[in-house]
């Protein structure tokens, strides 16, 4: 679909079906293209290990990203612990939008 079909497609969904369709609709309208990260059901480690990679990931190159979290868990909650808690969560707060699903 072309960018302004996929727009107009995401705003006509029932937010009761899908609660981060408007979130991810307002995120991806706040800046610069994203980089999606998801696994889907894979985990390699644990949640917080992939959690805390995927947003190193976007710190170090500077992106703004969606993460879904999807059967594998992810969420900001799994950065708890790390070394650099503080620097991924502070960074995650204005680059990063937590799903635990969205169609891709």
């Amino acid at each position: 679909l072309a960018e302004a079909e996929q727009g107009a497609a995401l705003a006509a969904r029932d937010p009761a079906a899908d609660a981060g369709a408007h979130a991810l609709q307002d995120f991806l309208a706040a800046g610069d293209r994203p980089v999606c990260i998801t696994w889907g059901s894979m985990t390699c480690v644990s949640p917080a290990f992939m959690s805390q990679l995927a947003v190193r990931t976007l710190l170090l190159a500077g992106k703004r990203g969606v993460i879904v979290g999807g059967w594998a868990a992810l969420s900001v909650d799994a950065l708890a612990g790390a070394e650099d808690e503080e620097a991924l969560r502070n960074y995650a707060a204005g680059h990063v939008l937590w799903l635990a699903h969205a169609p891709h």
